[in-house]
C-alpha cells in the first residue's frame, strides 16, 4: 500500500514539475496604432452680432446725448437685474455673528441633539445631528458633533470635525471639550 502511494506522489510530483518547467511564455500582442488623421482644417466662425445696449427712452428735460458729461459716459446704460446683495452680520444672543437660515426640521433635530448631549446620550445625539446633516448640513451641526465626539473621548474624531467648526462656536466647543481633557 506504501509502495502504490509513493508510486501515486512521484508521478503527480514529475507531472506538476514537468509541467512547471515547459510553461510557453505568453505571446506579446501588438496594438495597432491608431491611424493617421487628417488634418484639421480650422474654421472660421463670423462673429455674433451683439445688440446694441437698450437706451432708456429720451426725457423731453434731458439733455441731447452729445452734450454728455465724462461721468455720465462710463456709467452703464443698462442697470443689472439682480443687483448684489450684501450680506450684513447681525448680533445674536450671545453676540455672535449671523445666524444660519435652516429648516424647522434641522432646528429641531439640533435641539433634540442638544438635549440628549445634556443627558449624555452620545448615541442618540449622533442620530439627531446626522439626521439634521442629511436635511441640510451647518456649521451648528459641526459644532454638537464635535461635543459629542469630545464627550465619547475620541479625539480623532473630535479633531477631524473641529475644522468645519465654524469661528463663532470655536471658543465655546473648545471650553466644552476641555472639560473632557481634549485639546482642539
Amino acid at each position: 500500500m506504501a509502495v502504490g502511494l509513493a508510486v501515486i506522489i512521484a508521478f503527480a510530483v514529475a507531472f506538476f514539475w514537468k509541467g512547471a518547467g515547459t510553461t510557453t511564455p505568453p505571446t506579446p500582442v501588438a496594438v495597432n496604432p491608431p491611424a493617421p488623421t487628417a488634418p484639421v482644417a480650422a474654421v472660421v466662425t463670423q462673429p455674433v452680432d451683439q445688440k446694441p445696449p437698450v437706451e432708456p427712452p429720451a426725457d423731453p428735460v434731458a439733455p441731447p446725448p452729445q452734450q454728455q458729461t465724462a461721468p455720465e459716459e462710463k456709467r452703464p446704460l443698462v442697470e443689472p437685474e439682480d443687483p448684489p446683495t450684501v450680506a450684513t452680520r447681525t448680533k445674536g444672543p450671545r453676540g455672535g455673528g449671523a445666524t444660519e437660515s435652516m429648516p424647522d426640521s434641522v432646528r429641531e433635530d439640533l435641539a433634540s441633539a442638544q438635549k440628549a448631549l445634556d443627558a449624555s446620550n452620545t448615541s442618540e445625539a449622533l442620530r439627531h445631528i446626522r439626521r439634521s446633516q442629511r436635511t441640510k448640513i451647518t456649521g451648528l451641526s459641526f459644532a454638537l458633533l464635535t461635543r459629542v465626539y469630545c464627550q465619547q473621548h475620541d479625539l480623532a474624531n473630535a479633531r477631524a470635525q473641529w475644522t468645519r467648526v465654524p469661528a463663532t462656536e470655536r471658543p465655546r466647543v473648545r471650553q466644552y471639550c476641555s472639560q473632557y481633557d481634549i485639546d482642539l
